[in-house]
């Protein structure tokens, strides 16, 4: 009996040991937080030598190597080559700066279905492009491309992408944005209204796409079968010729190539022709800037 007690106390004291032990452990050793800062990982992970050396070129090797925060959109050499991207063209910077931004942005920390400005300047007078972004979980796209993994840094996060961005123009931007694919469509089925925006600057406010469908339904039509004055009126009343307006400078009595717009704000909130709102705004692409608008400018 006396052995039976003894071993029950040597067996209490072992466990009260290991449960000590293993408490003193939780609290001792965390989750092992980053150690490299941007540059430092993306230098000893290899493989992205052609991106490290652009940076260096223009101006990023300081800062990545800093205190500052950032978020950085690597692309890897496999995938520059396979893109077609040469990174010592003329474009090259642009193209950079568009992989770049302010702040360490978690997938949580970016806006779904909107634009973000990245840190390239290539818009008319040097206004810095919009990156369409989505949102779904833990899965972020940038202008439509994906990332396959992502890693925090001391001094903020990288995502390994797979594809590159590139400055766009307006068509070009429309096309990746699948909230306003309706519109999209009609501008392209509309040559007169389309040559306007592919050969001159312009502000556009495209109408979403739930709006969109709402309307075509309420009409028992499509977006080809629709009265051709119509859809023209739609894109002519949402187009202004000649300008680069942010949604900043949006005020008052504008001309579009329809008739005029008016553009009035109440606690901050934009409201065009006193019923559509801005769903998303600025996304400035090199030969003019996008706003994504709640109703249509019939």
């Amino acid at each position: 009996m006396k052995s039976i007690r003894n071993l029950l106390v040597v067996l209490a004291t072992l466990a009260f040991v290991f449960t000590s032990q293993s408490c003193g452990d939780k609290g001792d050793d965390g989750p092992a937080g980053p150690t490299q800062n941007i540059h430092e990982y993306l230098s000893s992970s290899g493989g992205f030598s052609i991106m490290l050396a652009a940076l260096d070129k223009y101006g990023w090797t300081a800062k990545l190597n800093g205190g500052g925060n950032f978020t950085i959109l690597a692309v890897s050499d496999l995938q520059l080559q396979a893109d077609g991207v040469d990174l010592s063209g003329a474009d090259a910077e642009d193209i950079v700066n568009m992989h770049v931004f302010e702040g360490a942005l978690k997938p949580a920390d970016f806006p779904n279905n909107k634009y973000l400005t990245c840190n390239a300047a290539a818009g008319p007078n040097n206004e810095k492009l919009g990156v369409f972004i989505q949102v779904v979980g833990e899965n972020v796209r940038f202008d439509g491309v994906n990332y396959v993994e992502k890693v925090e840094a001391t001094n903020g996060m990288i995502y390994k992408m797979e594809g590159t961005l590139k400055p766009k123009t307006v068509l070009q931007a429309l096309a990746i944005n699948p909230n306003i694919d309706k519109y999209k469509v009609a501008l392209n089925l509309e040559s007169t209204i389309k040559s306007k925006v592919t050969s001159g600057t312009t502000t556009v406010f495209a109408t979403s796409e739930t709006k969109f469908i709402q309307f075509l339904n309420d009409n028992n039509t499509t977006v080809t079968a629709m009265v051709p004055a119509t859809r023209r009126a739609i894109l002519n009343n949402s187009i202004i010729e000649g300008s680069n307006m942010s949604e900043s400078q949006l005020t008052g009595t504008l001309t579009t190539l329809g008739a005029e717009m008016t553009i009035t704000s109440s606690g901050g909130s934009l409201t065009i022709n006193g019923k559509a709102s801005m769903e998303a705004s600025n996304g400035q692409c090199t030969d003019g800037v996008i706003h994504v608008i709640s109703d249509l400018l019939n």
